[in-house]
């Protein structure tokens, strides 16, 4: 009888054990939940600081590409402008190079 009373105090007891267990990974699941939440929100907050840095960055290489742009546009520009002035106040020169510019490339173009 002594034994059959230990095996139902050893019944009541694992069940009492098994319920607070349950009731702690239930605890448990409900502070991963939240730390997984916690994780997402930080996440996206330091993604969004990222992207808008990321689009700062690359707005500012755009306009350095653009100035860049522009500063090598005059200077074409002006490089242009001093080959024209040089044909006007030299054009016997400039028909010359012309024709030996051609004449070079016609020898190392040209079919044989």
């Amino acid at each position: 009888m002594a034994q059959t009373q230990r095996t139902a105090e050893d019944k009541i007891l694992d069940t009492e054990e098994k319920a607070r267990l349950e009731a702690q990974i239930s605890a448990l699941r409900a502070d991963l939940a939240a730390m997984a939440e916690t994780v997402k929100s930080v996440v996206a907050s330091r993604g969004a600081a990222f992207a808008e840095m990321a689009g700062a960055e690359a707005e500012k290489l755009r306009a350095k590409g653009e100035a860049a742009m522009a500063g090598m546009s005059d200077q074409a520009g002006q490089t242009v402008e001093e080959a024209r002035a040089y044909v006007r106040e030299n054009p016997m020169t400039a028909i010359g190079i012309a024709a030996g510019a051609g004449l070079v490339f016609g020898l190392l173009f040209g079919r044989r």
